[in-house]
């Protein structure tokens, strides 16, 4: 009973140790590294992650800002520009300016708008490269779970033998 449970328990590791990249205990070492590295690699992440998503707020806000004067200056502007049809060079050079200034503002709020946007493919990219490392920190914790198990077996199996 014993012989085929040590079979079977072989059996299975062995299958799964074809397929990892760690496998005995010597590798315990890199394996550690490499954890280590994972789980700093989160924390980094997660921290920008953070960063960024308490940075949008303010974006947004700057945002709407930026749209609400680009509006006020179109409108600024073509009021001018319908008052300058029959005007003086004066009005008409108030009239350029205005168009100007409305053409300014909407560039800054296309710039806004844009920030936003990249903003958010940002917060998108860090939440994938999270998940991306969580699903390596698992692979590792399988590797490890597999080098334990293959110790205790092994030193299940020198303890049961007769001396």
């Amino acid at each position: 009973m014993n012989k085929t449970f040590l079979i079977i328990a072989f059996l299975v590791n062995s299958s799964l140790a074809f397929s990892q990249k760690y496998k005995s205990l010597a590798d315990t070492i890199k394996l550690n590294k490499e954890y280590l590295s994972v789980t700093n690699d989160i924390v980094n992440i997660k921290a920008k992650l953070e960063i960024a998503k308490n940075g949008l707020p303010a974006l947004k806000a700057t945002a709407v800002t930026a749209n609400a004067t680009s509006k006020s200056s179109a409108a600024e502007s073509s009021r001018q520009a319908s008052k300058a049809t029959n005007a003086a060079l004066e009005e008409l050079k108030e009239a350029d300016k205005k168009a100007s200034k409305a053409l300014k503002d909407g560039y800054a709020a296309k710039s806004a708008d844009d920030d936003i946007r990249d903003m958010v493919e940002k917060i998108i990219s860090l939440n994938e490269k999270v998940s991306n490392k969580q699903k390596k920190l698992k692979e590792l914790e399988k590797m490890r779970t597999y080098i334990l198990s293959v110790i205790h077996v092994v030193a299940d199996t020198t303890r049961s033998r007769p001396q």
